[in-house]
């Protein structure tokens, strides 16, 4: 049985839970994001717990008017045709995991329900069987409740019928669904929850984690050091893991990575929830990719996702997933004792560049004056009205004639002027 005394982390999610119930302001249906084996679900039972005062039985999984959903297939367990197959033939042993480890993973899941390396689904089987309880009178003639764990894996004829109930649920219904890809969600289910994102609790991280994560780290590693050999090596190794289920983890896993990445560029590391363990690996690598990285990363991490869904060759998927990773990588540094601009990228990355002859030498008339290159070969020439310390290689943001630009400081000083007399702008321009 779930001790919610000692819950640790997610202090504002569950004071804006406990608030919902005190004030009798309970939505028919919340949504609650977390990242693979981030503990949403003890913070759901705990406002469900309250939800049906206090009753212990929810926390051991035994109320009746509590209904559960997760994905399932045919399986060592239990076996049958899938579309047949419903979640409350595999409750006992959805209990004995939560009862033992309430931050499970997907994995951890599917080892749990007899059904590893197979692709689970939420059937229609549910869905009925979930709307046939609906109709009935609660049990204990209080409240009732339907938790869906990973709705993103529900089929479209599954959504479909329960759309209907989660639009006008009975009386005393919440629906409890717990994402980890809230963005594959339907999304006419999705806008009918009010979404809530329960952070991982910065502790240690899941035996089958600290695997991918070093895996992520010699693969991100290898990239950051240009070392295409051994970013391949990861390749292959992700090739020749057990099962398309495990590779489709790692992506996600990988996502959830990338994520951590940016949130630290962005400033914002409290809010990646970072372990002991990940933070050293994560922070290095923040400082060593450019800051579009983990954006334009993900896209490739989700491309390779969809095609091992597809069957695409491993070795041929991951080699060219690691393949144009490499191609994305760009360490841009400045020397502040020359003003040279650097790239790591491949031959012709930065054509465009300048290199500042005149760099150093001050002239008051041409101090707030710079050269802006934008994503083509437009470059333009710009006073730095703002106030602000600004130098070569910084991104900069200039009025437009429509709104506003996003470019790269190239040039600053006093070659500034002769580009602007080679140009035939008067150095007045703009003031």
């Amino acid at each position: 049985m779930m001790d919610f005394g000692n819950m640790k982390g997610n202090g504002d999610v569950r004071k804006a839970l406990h608030a919902m119930v005190q004030t009798g302001r309970i939505p028919h249906a919340l949504m609650f994001y977390e990242d693979d084996g981030g503990g949403a679900l003890p913070v759901a039972l705990e406002f469900l717990t309250e939800v049906f005062g206090g009753s212990g039985k929810v926390a051991r999984l035994i109320h009746p008017d509590i209904h559960f959903i997760f994905p399932i297939t045919s399986g060592s367990k239990v076996s049958g045709t899938v579309s047949e197959l419903r979640s409350e033939q595999f409750l006992a042993w959805w209990r004995e995991l939560v009862d033992s480890n309430p931050c499970f993973t997907e994995e951890e899941l599917a080892e749990a329900l007899g059904i590893e390396g197979k692709a689970a689904g939420i059937n229609v089987a549910d869905a009925k069987a979930i709307l046939a309880k609906l109709s009935l009178t609660p049990v204990e003639g209080g409240w009732q409740s339907v938790v869906v764990y990973l709705p993103e894996k529900m089929n479209a004829q599954a959504a479909n019928r329960l759309l209907k109930v989660l639009e006008e649920p009975p009386q005393k219904t919440v629906f409890v669904l717990i994402t980890h890809a809230p963005d594959k969600v339907l999304q006419t289910i999705a806008s009918r929850c009010q979404f809530l994102r329960v952070l991982p609790v910065a502790s240690t991280l899941h035996a089958a984690d600290e695997a991918r994560l070093d895996l992520f780290s010699d693969l991100m590693e290898a990239l950051a050091d240009r070392n295409l050999p051994a970013a391949l090596e990861v390749g292959e190794t992700l090739a020749a893991l057990g099962s398309r289920e495990k590779q489709k983890t790692f992506c996600k896993f990988a996502n959830a990575c990338l994520r951590k990445i940016f949130l630290i560029q962005q400033q914002l590391p409290a809010l990646a929830g970072l372990s002991e363990q990940e933070e050293p690996f994560f922070v290095r690598i923040a400082g060593r990719v450019k800051k579009s990285f983990p954006r334009t990363a993900a896209a490739v991490i989700d491309r390779s996702y969809q095609l091992i869904e597809r069957n695409v060759n491993q070795k041929v998927l991951f080699c060219d997933m690691v393949d144009r990773l490499y191609m994305m990588i760009c360490a841009v540094t400045r020397d502040d004792n020359t003003g040279e601009i650097t790239c790591t990228y491949r031959s012709g990355c930065c054509k465009l560049k300048d290199n500042n002859w005149l760099y150093g030498i001050n002239q008051e008339q041409f101090k707030d004056l710079f050269e802006v290159r934008f994503k083509n070969t437009r470059k333009g020439i710009y006073v730095n009205a703002s106030g602000q310390s600004v130098k070569m290689g910084d991104l900069v943001i200039v009025e437009a004639a429509n709104g506003h630009d996003l470019g790269i400081v190239t040039l600053e000083g006093p070659v500034v002027g002769r580009q602007m007399k080679c140009k035939k702008v008067p150095w007045w321009a703009g003031r």
